[in-house]
């Protein structure tokens, strides 16, 4: 069965990260993760960013844009997330392309408050004609039994039609093991917020009824609002920030009062940890996400005793009177006071959970229900003599390494002539010449056109001579080991500036000034320092040159898709990361705990560092080493090692600097386990992950990126927020359980033993085109 989630709502150029945007990105996560056999298609617009939403379903590879061919061919389901989002729309229900659609239903309050909502003709117009289509829709999802109710009595929705889902909260919103470090976090990022705070959250709204709130809260007694300050975490303009505040002042509460603006997910979850009570005093809801997420995070929650909320918060003591301030303020001096409402609270807290897993499972046999499942082959081509443009060993490059690997395993299969800087190493390979990189174009003259040639593509200065080649001769692979590839663009400007095109100098620019690219102007809530990571990868700049683009994982296949025009799209292919060859892991003790690859704050290294302080107290027969070349600031790390020396641990805690080969391999076999982390990911693979796995070493990882397409068993994920304090818990929970740590081993080794070198060579040549069914290896 083929399905097409429209998620361009996330995509919304004011406000992305409210309540829809939200709850879509995260049902798609869930629901990617559950799929099992059906194919689904996750369509964002295509005029608008890639938004952060979108960026944990990149690895699945099958995030597209609305104007790409799959999407125009049509499919059995089409998924309307968002009804009442984006007049007009590209992608809409026609009976010969889709054999049905399903629509989302969040909630019908216009039709509840018409003179706020639906004001004008116009409006009313395009409300309705949205309305409708949900009507139409063969499944109706609503997300509450609010909202299913509403659904059969104001919108006539036949009841057969509608399947009640709810909502569910991520993961990472769980209680704090300790409340004060969660306040101390929030305190860092906010330092205004006082201890014992009541907490609100929402956006601005008047059937959010901040002004009730403020009203409510201004009724209790003095001494007690001075113990118990009041946050709203909202995003606000100008004007509406003046509105409250007016009010505050006017209420007399204007000391004990606090507006944060906006705050990212870490700092509002450690707001939801450490608040002493979370108020939610909305008129109607459809659902109600942030009061799931703050009882998720355990705090004790009071809400309005209306629509969706009375489902979340089920006690009647619980719940108050949200147009009566005084009926507000009753029941927060009451959930504040010790005594059995607020142990009522606190239990409900610790008992209810939300899960997208079983929204997602919901949602997925709507699908199901909705249409007939349906099935699609797949095809290949023939090819055998190819030239390979890379730099190579001595080059300090990982790609060099990728490519005098992979060398001799291209060589069993194919003639391969290899183009590399003066000065490489001499490539004794059977069936394999050298020549200087310059020197392609004589021999292509001189002896005939190559079956195909494969560039070798990274993103440092090693790539400047492989990225000439590919704009001077049209045609053949480019093999992207970064899909991103802004830093060797940004390097050439000024070193070989007739490798950059002006379409990437004008990305660049608007990029390195924290701006937008010039297409994405009218949709300024995407500015943060997601963007850059997820729009204009500059991977265009080599994609007209060459007839396919080869990546290592779906998230970077999707990253590359997603920039360039549909024509181009299809060329993009994913072929597996290849990981070396190495012997069995030797019997016997280990004693270290490791990070492998260079020092960085995009590997986490400080936070890793943290964190191997904490583990080493507590394992003092262990040595724990950032097993790397430093490409932190000096007093950074300088700090760090002070820090190792007064935890009383400095020599067992150890940032090796460069090292050798035969060193780095003697650091894989002590390994008892590796912490590879990344806090961000532009569609890269990560060879000391790999390598640890060739060594069978147990990796801890952040879910992020390609690590989210590892198999499960083999690797131990984290949140990519993760304080070092859980990441030395992840690393005692993996050192005291020897059986665990022989599982993840095995797996991991198994999984190198199957993409190795000689897979990702096949990958690649049939990836061209060759036929290998009839070509004898040379080795026999």
């Amino acid at each position: 069965m083929s399905v097409h989630v429209d998620l361009r709502c996330l995509q919304d150029p004011t406000h992305p990260e409210r309540g829809i945007p939200t709850y879509t990105a995260q049902l798609a996560v869930a629901t990617e993760a559950a799929r099992a056999h059906r194919d689904l298609l996750w369509v964002l617009s295509a005029d608008g960013p890639v938004p952060r939403g979108a960026r944990d379903l990149l690895h699945s590879g099958r995030v597209v844009r609305d104007d790409d061919h799959a999407v125009r061919d049509g499919a059995d389901v089409l998924h309307i997330t968002s009804p009442f989002y984006g007049l007009p729309a590209r992608i809409e229900p026609a009976p010969a392309r889709y054999r049905a659609t399903v629509a989302t239903l969040y909630d019908l309050i216009p039709l509840r408050y018409p003179e706020v909502y639906l004001s004008s003709r116009h409006m009313v117009a395009a409300y309705r004609s949205r309305l409708e289509l949900v009507r139409q829709a063969d499944r109706v999802l609503s997300i509450s039994r609010a909202t299913t109710r509403d659904a059969i009595d104001l919108a006539g929705i036949d009841p057969g039609r509608i399947v009640t889902i709810g909502a569910g909260v991520s993961a990472d919103h769980v209680p704090a093991s300790d409340p004060s470090v969660a306040y101390d976090g929030a305190r860092a990022a906010l330092p205004d917020v006082r201890p014992g705070f009541v907490l609100y959250t929402g956006g601005w709204d008047f059937r959010k009824n901040l002004e009730g709130l403020l009203q409510g809260y201004a009724q209790l007694p003095r001494a007690l609002r001075a113990q118990h300050q009041l946050v709203i975490v909202c995003s606000l303009q100008p004007q509406q920030r003046e509105h409250l505040e007016h009010i505050a002042r006017d209420l007399g509460v204007i000391d004990d009062f606090l507006l944060t603006g906006y705050v990212s997910d870490a700092v509002l979850i450690a707001l939801y940890q450490s608040t002493a009570l979370f108020v939610f005093p909305s008129l109607f809801e459809g659902f109600g996400l942030p009061v799931a997420e703050a009882l998720a995070c355990g705090a004790p929650c009071i809400v309005a005793d209306t629509s969706s909320l009375v489902e979340i918060v089920p006690d009647p003591a619980g719940r108050f009177d949200p147009g009566d301030a005084r009926s507000i303020a009753d029941r927060m001096a009451a959930a504040l006071t010790p005594g059995a409402l607020r142990d009522d609270l606190l239990e409900l807290a610790a008992t209810q959970r939300y899960s997208w897993h079983d929204v997602a499972g919901r949602t997925l046999q709507a699908y199901d229900e909705a249409a007939p499942r349906r099935r699609a082959p797949l095809a290949a081509r023939p090819r055998c003599r190819i030239a390979l443009v890379s730099p190579m060993p001595p080059v300090a490059s990982g790609v060099a390494d990728y490519s005098a690997r992979l060398l001799p395993e291209l060589a069993r299969h194919a003639d391969v002539d290899v183009f590399a800087q003066a000065g490489a190493d001499p490539i004794e390979v059977e069936g394999v010449r050298c020549f200087a990189a310059a020197a392609l174009p004589a021999v292509r003259a001189a002896q005939g056109e190559y079956d195909d040639i494969v560039y070798s593509i990274g993103n440092s200065e090693y790539h400047y001579e492989v990225f000439a080649q590919a704009r001077r001769h049209r045609g053949g692979t480019a093999l992207l080991h970064d899909v991103a590839l802004q830093g060797v663009l940004r390097l050439a400007r000024t070193r070989r500036p007739d490798i950059v095109d002006v379409d990437a100098l004008i990305a660049l620019e608007a990029l390195e000034a924290g701006d937008l690219v010039i297409e994405h102007a009218g949709y300024p809530a995407h500015r943060s320092p997601d963007y850059a990571d997820l729009n204009r990868p500059l991977v265009r700049s080599i994609a007209r040159r060459v007839d396919r683009l080869l990546v290592h994982s779906r998230f970077a296949a999707s990253l590359a898709r997603l920039e360039l025009a549909p024509g181009d799209r299809a060329d993009v292919q994913t072929v597996a990361f290849a990981h070396r060859t190495m012997p069995a892991p030797a019997e016997g003790p280990r004693d270290a705990v490791v990070s492998m690859g260079i020092l960085s704050s995009v590997k986490q290294s400080v936070e890793v560092w943290e964190a191997f302080l904490l583990a080493a107290t507590r394992h003092p027969h262990l040595v724990f080493a950032l097993v790397g070349e430093n490409h932190l600031d000096q007093q950074t790390l300088d700090r760090l090692q002070e820090r190792a020396r007064t935890t009383g641990v400095a020599g067992r805690v150890i940032a090796t600097g460069r090292v050798s080969d035969a060193q780095y391999n003697a650091w894989l076999a002590r390994a008892m386990v590796a912490v590879q982390l990344r806090a961000t990911s532009r569609g890269e693979s990560s060879a000391a992950v790999a390598d640890c796995f060739a060594a069978g070493v147990p990796v801890i990882v952040s879910a992020l990126g390609s690590a989210l397409e590892l198999p499960p068993g083999s690797v131990v994920r984290i949140p990519v927020t993760t304080r070092p304090d859980r990441i030395a818990a992840e690393i005692d929970d993996v050192i005291s359980d020897p059986i665990r740590r022989q599982t993840l081993g095995s797996a991991a080794r198994s999984h190198a033993v199957a993409h190795d070198f000689a897979r990702a060579a096949r990958d690649i040549l049939i990836a061209g085109g060759a036929d290998l069914s009839g070509v004898v290896s040379r080795t026999g």
